[in-house]
């Protein structure tokens, strides 16, 4: 009887540690973290389209905004500025600039320090600017240093997710723990842990209610469980886990199963996974022959479907009845006005990519002579009018942000202080 009393406190006592939310006044946080005088309460974003962090060799770094146009982008109308970090009365404040920045949703994750191991880190809002800092023990952790089995979440991996009532998921850092995070532009910032006591997680997905497919252990000897949104876990079992695993756009997350040389598309709810329909050779020669476990290229957003690169594939792996294997003549690698595109940075020519059929028709091929003077380093933006790049200019050693119109001009845009390493759009 000892024994059942104490198992059930100790049951008890991880079902509370489970529940815990912690509180915290995010708008007074400041740049000190442990501070709550510090002055910082804005950003100016909310003019700009896309933000980028360009770094210098000396280790320093600025973070510019893209400013929006009401009419096509051309390069008389683009302005780049340098964000500015302003405080309650709407003055300039000294701020170091960050080394990263997550999207999340309504908001931005913009953080400040070394980039294995941030310093400090805000929840900064779209539309307005306004920042609400993240507590040390909350700080998140640099995904792409984390998932160790990329391939398992396919279209979750390098993000911060969110579901359909705007609550932010992501992971803390020694230890690695999955975070829930939600009443961001309140009075109070609420953080509730998500994965179960003692659990490291390597990766995870969130479908829309909030329910959560996550990997936790070492990464030759992991396990998956299903956390219900009423906190409930389910194990699942190895033979009935995915090896990929996304959300899809009806909120529903969907998996790619192999057993016995099959493939089977998957549907994950309540706790179960359940298979819809038997997949062609296409996925096991893909996917799971010779031990090639992650041969896709990217995820795509498009026309409110998603679309999975595999090689010279592109499939719809939007909802169940959408699923669809297509192929085309060029590989898929980007997306603007809402269309997939295979971009050449050799050649500057852009192809369009019909998603539905895979029919490919050339919308501009460029004089890339006109860019001799030019080191390129960066590709910033695509669009119907040209192409935005980031570039050492080699007749005087500047890096600029520079255009090259469908004439061939190039028009520099911006000196800027160094190589680009992080691009956020910020249109939602």
């Amino acid at each position: 009887m000892l024994n059942i009393k104490t198992n059930l406190r100790n049951v008890a006592t991880i079902a509370a540690c489970l529940a815990v939310t912690t509180m915290f006044l995010g708008c007074e946080k400041k740049d000190n973290p442990d501070s709550p005088n510090s002055p910082f309460t804005r950003m100016d974003i909310d003019e700009a389209r896309t933000l980028f962090i360009a770094s210098s060799d000396n280790g320093t770094s600025k973070l510019y905004g893209v400013k929006k146009t009401s009419s096509k982008s051309t390069s008389e109308n683009e302005v780049i500025y340098e964000i500015k970090y302003l405080n309650e009365n709407g003055e300039q404040i000294e701020k170091n600039n960050p080394r990263h920045i997550f999207d999340a949703g309504d908001f931005l994750i913009i953080c400040f320090g070394d980039p294995y191991r941030f310093e400090e880190a805000y929840f900064v809002k779209r539309t307005d600017g306004l920042v609400y800092a993240i507590p040390r023990e909350y700080l998140p952790h640099l995904i792409g240093n984390k998932y160790r089995i990329p391939e398992m979440f396919f279209s979750t991996v390098d993000k911060i997710q969110v579901d359909m009532n705007k609550n932010i998921y992501y992971s803390s850092y020694d230890p690695r723990i999955l975070y829930k995070v939600s009443s961001i532009a309140s009075s109070a910032i609420q953080f509730t842990q998500v994965s179960a006591v003692n659990d490291d997680i390597w990766g995870a997905c969130v479908d829309g209610q909030g329910n959560i497919f996550y990997s936790t252990g070492h990464q030759f000897d992991y396990k998956t469980r299903y956390r219900k949104v009423d906190g409930g876990f389910v194990s699942i079992p190895d033979t009935e886990h995915p090896q990929h695993v996304w959300k899809g756009i009806d909120g529903i997350m969907y998996g790619l199963l192999s057993k016995s040389y099959d493939t089977y598309l998957v549907k994950i709810q309540e706790g179960e996974v359940s298979e819809i329909k038997k997949l062609g050779e296409f996925w096991w020669n893909s996917f799971f022959s010779d031990g090639n476990r992650t041969p896709h290229d990217g995820v795509f957003h498009v026309q409110g479907r998603i679309i999975l690169r595999v090689g010279y594939n592109i499939v719809d792996i939007s909802i169940e009845t959408l699923y669809k294997e297509v192929t085309t003549t060029v590989v898929a690698n980007t997306v603007f006005n809402d269309q997939l595109y295979y971009f050449d940075d050799k050649t500057f020519s852009c192809t369009h990519i019909n998603i539905h059929t895979g029919e490919t028709s050339v919308l501009f091929a460029l004089d890339k002579t006109a860019l001799s003077n030019f080191d390129i380093d960066k590709i910033l933006n695509i669009s119907e009018d040209g192409v935005e790049f980031n570039a050492v200019q080699l007749s005087n050693g500047n890096y600029v942000v520079a255009k090259i119109g469908l004439d061939n001009v190039v028009t520099i845009q911006q000196s800027i202080s160094g190589k680009i390493s992080i691009i956020m759009p910020l249109n939602l």
